[in-house]
């Protein structure tokens, strides 16, 4: 494996201080957005609009105390519309303003707005037990889990882009981070929730999503990442895994169309994942993973968080000493960055939550 890029090193071969990290930051961005995720064209042509559907106290089915609220968000652009829900819970007995989670769901049964299934990936009730807001929207309803070559959900608002397509145009990863902002949008606007206090999580490839959407938007609070793997929080360089030959080929779309060249080419990217988690500096950072989930790359994933985390030494957030391999169940923690590991296949746990909150729980 050849050196991996310095990521306090910038482009004009300068060493970064804390100072000048901001502007090192932005240009990580911006060689992970025009290399590997993509960009969205004309931001500013897009317009939200919020409606709340449906506020309910203590809803029928759901036995915690709770309120839900469902929101729809309608984006616009020009004469294009497209449309998706998100469901946030309130505990009852509150105090002051709470932080919360948003849950980048892969799936309508994960957010499970009546509570039927209560899948283990968002223990929703463990959450609001613990004082916090619980939110949850399906990536799916932002834009299509398939490949329809950009033409449906999000990727609709831009139907120039559907047909000769910029090869650093938006992947389906940056739409979905998109979604999560827009959410994050409505989320601040609330008197009832912290807004300056927002953990995004996500799961595998919703992990990627969730990365990619706190290294681009500071306003979240903090990221969770679960066995984001490959183009998530794994290196790619040397990935005893999946590589990016595997995953542009069955999965393209969720990328910019510029990320196939560095197939069996890894050597040849000026970027690489420890630099996605670098940019989430200075905020707060966390990853897991599961013995069973090679694919992921656990060592990788450890690794690139080391790597990552000399952004937050730099920034005085954490000491120089690595993140040793965990035991099963017990975090390593290291100031603003964490990190567990857990017995299991490549999954999403009521355990992973509870670690997740015991660290969130710190950051405040």
């Amino acid at each position: 494996m050849n050196t991996l890029p310095d990521i306090l090193t910038n482009l004009n071969g300068e060493k970064t201080t804390a100072d000048t990290w901001p502007a090192r930051r932005e240009e990580i961005l911006s060689l992970l957005s025009e290399g590997e995720y993509g960009k969205i064209y004309d931001r500013e042509s897009l317009h939200t609009v919020f409606t709340l559907l449906n506020r309910e106290k203590e809803p029928r089915f759901i036995k915690v105390k709770t309120e839900r609220l469902i929101v729809e968000a309608e984006l616009s652009r020009g004469s294009r519309q497209h449309t998706f829900c998100f469901v946030i819970f309130l505990p009852l007995e509150r105090k002051e303003r709470i932080p919360v989670f948003l849950y980048n769901a892969v799936a309508g049964s994960e957010a499970d707005y009546n509570r039927m299934r209560k899948a283990d990936s968002w223990p929703m009730e463990n959450i609001i037990a613990r004082g916090y807001a619980a939110a949850a929207v399906v990536s799916t309803d932002i834009a299509p889990g398939f490949d329809d070559h950009f033409r449906g959900g999000f990727h609709r608002l831009f139907p120039e882009y559907a047909e000769n397509r910029p090869d650093d145009a938006a992947g389906t990863l940056a739409a979905w981070a998109f979604g999560l902002s827009t959410v994050l949008d409505y989320l601040q606007t609330m008197p009832e929730i912290d807004g300056s206090k927002c953990a995004v999580v996500g799961h595998s490839r919703c992990g990627k999503a969730a990365l990619w959407a706190a290294a681009c938007d500071p306003r979240f609070h903090a990221v969770f990442s679960s066995c984001a793997g490959n183009s998530g929080d794994a290196l790619a360089r040397g990935n005893k895994g999946e590589k990016i030959a595997n995953i542009t080929t069955f999965f393209p779309y969720w990328f910019a169309g510029a990320y196939k060249q560095y197939a069996d080419h890894e050597d040849d990217m000026p970027f690489d994942q420890h630099m996605l988690l670098a940019a989430i500096a200075p905020r707060y950072l966390y990853t897991s993973s599961k013995t069973e989930d090679a694919w992921a790359d656990p060592e990788g994933q450890l690794k690139s968080l080391n790597l990552g985390k000399k952004a937050f030494e730099l920034l005085g957030l954490c000491t120089g000493e690595e993140l040793p391999v965990p035991e099963l169940g017990v975090p390593v923690i290291n100031g603003h960055v964490g990190y567990h590991r857990l017995a299991g296949p490549h999954s999403l746990t009521a355990e992973d939550w509870e670690l997740y909150m015991d660290f969130f729980e710190k950051t405040l």
